[in-house]
């Protein structure tokens, strides 16, 4: 019997498709728009199975019932014209697990911090004694956790993943925050928005930030979390130097590694995500205390000469930039580096912040006009072409006591294949100089 399910996109998410679809015997045919793309990992997951490159001759959709697409296509796509004509299902991994399980889901979005927050949850369950693997758009592909015992799977879903996912039901979800991003894949904002806003359709608790309350459906538990005294006993904030839920304490602020404004609003959403789960404080406050952040999100990197050196790569959007120049202006001189592919956002928002809070900016990269002249009335602004350029500008202007920001606020694929690249970059470049 031919397969009536064709998979397309043959990288981490695809190959996890196709390790879950293959005992089913329903996979028709796998294709990747990359005609260069090696496919032997493939091949080796469902040997014989065909698999095309870089175009699809249009007799392949015959007896195709449904296709998986990887979030990286979008539904509105070219390659995916002959199943929007047919009527043809298109669907996601995240819409696979979501049939395949049974299992409660915390599931966590935003425009910025969900995998810091995927992460802490993760971390808060399992200080709890629960099993509770993580992944989705972090680490592991979703259906590959399928396979690890769990008590409650930890989901970070990209708006990509919701496009296309319909039967999710999370235990809890959360909006963390939203600010322009992949504007190049969206026509504005409010498209965006309704993207992300997907999490909250089955979700029994809606976790959210005070300015996207509203999204929370009437007949759903609403918890409101913001690093400022709750206003009622449902609500997460700070008072008197605890993370409290209305009137409780929890946690304490010191237990937390970096104590900005960012990071409390992170481990407030983590705990009101976990909430359902009923830890106490005192698990609550071992798991913060043990967490000491991600890689290239405000990491700090050690060094000798005075220079606090933050390597914030994850940057990806003007929303991070400015929740981590917010987080670090306050107490040295900045100097701030940015650049990279814009991914066509407006680079307005971050013009006042940048008046105010950078000493001297320094762009770099694809989009760097663009940048340059949205910040033009900055008084101490250097566009340079390259990375590189950038890191020898900073090393020469910075001097003790100041903090040099990199915070790109735009993608990496100019001059490298993704963020962990380009922060390794940083912290080659400011490690280098120290030996």
């Amino acid at each position: 019997m031919q397969g009536d399910t064709a998979v397309i996109g043959l990288g981490l998410t695809g190959q996890s498709v196709l390790r879950h679809l293959a005992p089913t015997g329903r996979l028709a045919w796998a294709f990747d728009t990359r005609p260069t793309l090696d496919t032997a990992p493939a091949e080796a997951l469902v040997p014989n199975l065909p698999i095309y490159m870089g175009s699809l001759p249009e007799s392949a959709w015959t007896g195709i019932q449904r296709v998986v697409v990887s979030p990286g296509i979008a539904v509105s796509s070219p390659v995916l014209a002959p199943a929007r004509v047919r009527g043809i299902e298109i669907l996601g991994d995240v819409e696979l697990f979501a049939q395949a399980t049974d299992t409660p889901v915390i599931a966590i979005t935003g425009s910025n911090g969900k995998s810091t927050v995927t992460t802490l949850v993760a971390q808060l369950l399992q200080a709890a004694g629960l099993r509770a693997p993580a992944g989705g758009n972090l680490g592991t592909p979703a259906l590959d956790l399928l396979t690890q015992p769990a008590d409650v799977y930890v989901l970070e879903l990209s708006s990509f993943q919701l496009e296309t996912t319909f039967s999710l039901r999370p235990a809890a979800a959360a909006v963390l925050n939203l600010s322009e991003d992949h504007m190049d894949r969206y026509a504005d904002l409010e498209a965006y928005a309704a993207a992300k806003r997907r999490i909250l359709d089955g979700a029994a608790l809606a976790v959210l930030p005070p300015e996207l309350a509203h999204w929370a459906r009437a007949d759903q538990s609403l918890r409101i979390f913001d690093p400022a005294p709750p206003e009622d006993e449902a609500a997460y904030g700070v008072q008197d130097g605890w993370l409290c839920r209305g009137g409780q304490k929890l946690v304490p602020v010191s237990a937390l590694a970096q104590p900005t404004a960012h990071m409390l609003r992170n481990a407030l959403a983590a705990l009101a995500l976990v909430e359902p789960l009923k830890l106490t404080p005192a698990q609550m406050t071992a798991a913060v205390s043990a967490f000491q952040g991600l890689p290239h999100r405000t990491e700090h990197i050690p060094t000798q000469d005075g220079i606090r050196w933050i390597n914030d790569s994850k940057g990806t959007n003007v929303g991070a930039t400015l929740a981590a120049l917010n987080s670090f202006a306050q107490r040295q001189p900045v100097i701030l580096l940015l650049g990279g592919v814009g991914k066509g956002q407006d680079f307005s928002p971050l013009a006042q912040a940048v008046q105010t809070q950078a000493r001297s900016v320094i762009v770099y990269g694809q989009d760097r006009d663009a940048i340059a002249g949205a910040l033009a009335g900055h008084p101490d602004l250097t566009v340079v072409d390259s990375f590189e350029e950038a890191m020898a500008l900073a090393r020469q202007r910075a001097q003790a006591g100041d903090t040099v920001l990199f915070s790109p606020a735009c993608a990496s694929f100019d001059e490298f294949p993704n963020y962990v690249a380009r922060g390794e970059a940083f912290k080659r470049v400011v490690m280098g100089h120290e030996q």
